[in-house]
């Protein structure tokens, strides 16, 4: 198996197949030049042994979002309609 330059055979593939994600990532800048997270899962993803494991940017995503975020129904307050937004930038009229 060749990882960025770096060749590794046997049991060595077969420990580095074996190994959640994040710690493949971290094996990899750790014992490559490759620093590029982007890369690295695109690698990451076309190794058939990782198409059931759970990563950043594969897998199950609703195992990966906060359950705050998913459980989240507090309502935002825009205020009274027709009031005007703070938020807003006055229009400068010149000559008035």
């Amino acid at each position: 198996m060749e990882i960025f330059g770096k060749h590794i055979f046997g049991t060595d593939a077969t420990d580095f197949t074996n190994l959640p994600i994040l710690e493949q990532v971290e094996w990899i800048k750790k014992r490559t030049s490759q620093k590029n997270d982007d890369i690295i899962n695109e690698f990451l993803a076309n190794i058939p042994a990782n198409n059931n494991k759970n990563c950043l940017n594969c897998g199950n995503i609703s195992e990966t979002i906060p359950t705050e975020v998913a459980t989240d129904t507090k309502q935002i307050d825009n205020g009274a309609p027709g009031k005007r937004n703070s938020t807003k930038r006055q229009r400068n009229v010149k000559g008035a």
